[in-house]
């Protein structure tokens, strides 16, 4: 398996553990931008050891070691479900951004249509 497909597998089966939601859980668990994940994913940019020892340190349980906070023992249903809605708060904090980016930018071309328009009228 190629380094591209390790990491792809780990996202997968970071999801299947119930360790993450989706990719913006990943990201916000591990602090790595959604620009590095994708590059990683696609092989653009490889996979660091620094990467892979965030990682680690970010799921500890999932590796099988233990830490003092966490016994390896596995993450109950609450935990998921607090995970869940975390993540999907975020996600819907940057959808409501790019929304009223849009907005204001849709709204500035109407303003400049307007006076476009009001220009063509009076001549």
């Amino acid at each position: 398996m190629t380094e591209i497909q390790d990491f792809a597998k780990l996202l997968e089966d970071l999801k299947k553990e119930g360790f993450i939601y989706n990719d913006a859980d990943f990201c916000r668990k591990t602090g790595l931008h959604r620009s590095s994940v994708s590059e990683m994913r696609t092989g653009k940019k490889e996979v660091s050891e620094q990467t892979l020892h965030k990682i680690e340190q970010t799921f500890p349980e999932f590796f099988g070691k233990e830490t003092d906070m966490n016994s390896s023992s596995p993450r109950s249903d609450v935990d998921r479900f607090l995970s869940i809605i975390e993540a999907d708060h975020q996600l819907i904090r940057e959808m409501v951004s790019k929304k009223d980016e849009e907005i204001d930018r849709l709204l500035s071309i109407m303003e400049a249509d307007r006076g476009i328009y009001k220009k063509v009228a009076s001549m």
